[in-house]
């Protein structure tokens, strides 16, 4: 039997099987500056919007030969993102002013299941600029001071 998809965050299919589905459209990246003012990332490149990343690993294991581990937790908050963004969109023009001026801001991803992002942020470095036949997108590195990578019902 055939079903529709209209709606809801997955399908069940039958034999305890359930298909899972993404919307990328659905994803929101709400960018809020100091001032309060809130803008909506968007006009990103072909493949992934935003990627995240946490900067060092939250434990660290060792062994001695004889098979005693010890185990040491890291509490470092910092993270990054990486911002793929569309050549002379508004976005980009905004990310770039950011780096330009300095200003920390707040970054997330919204899309109502995972919540990723910090809410002191910078821009570390400008995108590298190459231009050819094809339609230029740049790339821009954002330091996470405070990572955190959560569901939303935690």
């Amino acid at each position: 039997m055939a079903e529709t998809y209209n709606s809801g965050d997955s399908l069940k299919m039958g034999n305890g099987r359930t298909a899972a589905f993404y919307r990328a459209k659905e994803v929101q990246y709400p960018l809020v500056l100091q001032s309060g003012e809130t803008h909506l990332l968007e006009n990103f490149q072909d493949g992934d919007m935003i990627t995240f990343s946490k900067d060092e690993a939250k434990f660290t294991g060792i062994s001695d030969p004889q098979g005693n581990v010890g185990l040491s937790e890291n509490d470092n908050s910092l993270g990054t993102g990486t911002a793929n963004m569309m050549y002379g969109s508004p976005s980009f023009k905004l990310l770039l002013n950011l780096y330009n001026t300095g200003e920390t801001f707040s970054l997330h991803k919204n899309d109502g299941t995972e919540y990723v992002g910090g809410d002191h942020c910078v821009i570390k470095q400008p995108p590298e600029v190459a231009d050819g036949k094809d339609f230029p997108t740049r790339t821009f590195t954002i330091t996470v001071l405070d990572y955190e990578h959560k569901t939303l019902d935690e």
